[in-house]
């Protein structure tokens, strides 16, 4: 098992905001009735991070399966059983 390191959120916060800005013009380019946010620990002023940027991607229903194939195209998988289609 690896060891987790946290840091302050203000080493990555100013990065993680830029960071952010520039992924939800990527994926609203893209999928342009997708709502994007940033969550997770570097979202949250004064918390502790690994300092890795986390994304909630909400699509309707019925775009589901084709926002999948284009996130697909453009980023790595990661936790898809966080994925719902509900």
């Amino acid at each position: 098992m690896n060891s987790v390191h946290f840091q302050p959120v203000s080493n990555f916060l100013e990065l993680a905001n830029k960071v952010f800005e520039v992924q939800k013009v990527r994926v609203t380019q893209l999928l342009p009735y997708a709502d994007v946010q940033h969550i997770g620990s570097t979202s949250i002023p004064n918390s502790v991070t690994k300092g890795d940027l986390d994304l909630v991607i909400r699509v309707p229903k019925e775009e589901f399966k084709q926002a999948i194939q284009v996130l697909k195209s453009i980023y790595d998988i990661n936790q898809p059983e966080n994925w719902s289609d509900t």
